[in-house]
């Protein structure tokens, strides 16, 4: 945030000041294990709904050249530590990417994508300002056959926009029921 805004005109002669504070007294560090349940049960609603609305997502099976997956670089831990409060470092604006295009792999399995409104040959910067439609899961990687299944929270056909592979959240397991 304070790269993409801080010094951004909003008026004639006035300019945005982004600054960093600290952390609240009052918040609370969460157990781990607590978080990581919380996390899926969130998946599971998300997928697959709840008592009011219920959603009946589908596995479906891609070629390795119908998805555009893009990972998360290694300066995207620099950029987020530039967003956390009490004086933390600044982001250098190294000229590293923010993502690398990337192929299916079995790391990916069981893994979160999250579908951005941006052509999967978009720059890197586009991809990260785009907006993210939803979310699907990689519920299995076939490398013989390049072939990817995947779970989207709805029954049709995911667009052909860039898929984001990050290091979030950890791994929540299967979800297909």
């Amino acid at each position: 945030m304070l790269r993409r805004f801080n010094g951004q005109p909003i008026g004639v002669g006035e300019t945005t000041t982004v600054i960093k504070l600290d952390r609240s007294g009052g918040s609370v560090d969460r157990d781990e294990e607590f978080l990581r349940r919380f996390r899926k049960a969130q998946f599971i609603k998300y997928f697959y709904g709840d008592a009011k609305m219920e959603l009946h997502p589908r596995t479906m099976e891609y070629d390795y050249s119908h998805v555009s997956i893009h990972k998360t670089s290694d300066t995207t831990s620099d950029i987020l530590a530039s967003l956390l409060p009490g004086g933390e470092a600044e982001y250098d604006g190294s000229q590293r990417p923010i993502y690398e295009k990337v192929q299916p792999s079995p790391q990916m399995q069981n893994g979160i994508l999250a579908v951005v409104q941006a052509d999967p040959n978009d720059t890197p910067e586009n991809i990260r300002d785009a907006s993210v439609m939803g979310f699907i899961q990689v519920t299995e990687v076939d490398e013989r056959r390049k072939k990817l299944k995947i779970l989207p929270p709805i029954g049709s056909q995911i667009p052909r926009y860039a898929l984001i592979w990050g290091s979030w959240p950890a791994d929540v397991g299967e979800l297909v029921r």
